[in-house]
């Protein structure tokens, strides 16, 4: 098992339930996440999603998430312990 972090750019202005409909993919396969983040950069809001799977289920919850009408794209990094708001910094605009 390998800690992951996902950065998920959502067009801004999305439909309410977002952070639910993110939170029931997880919960389906009985992972938490161990931390979420939320932030806005112009046009597109940014979710940080930090959580502990092996490889196969972190490629599986990708595929998953891409099917989210609102999500444009998903970076996918290892976490290295830092907190959720250092992976922004890392992140492509």
């Amino acid at each position: 098992m390998t800690p992951w972090a996902l950065i998920v750019h959502v067009q801004s202005g999305t439909r309410p339930g977002l952070v639910e409909r993110v939170g029931r993919i997880f919960a389906d396969r009985g992972l938490s996440l161990s931390a979420l983040l939320a932030t806005t950069r112009g046009d597109t809001s940014l979710l940080v999603l930090c959580f502990t799977s092996s490889e196969p289920l972190r490629d599986y919850l990708v595929r998953r998430l891409s099917r989210i009408d609102e999500v444009h794209k998903i970076e996918v990094r290892a976490d290295d312990g830092r907190p959720p708001w250092a992976h922004l910094e890392l992140s492509q605009h």
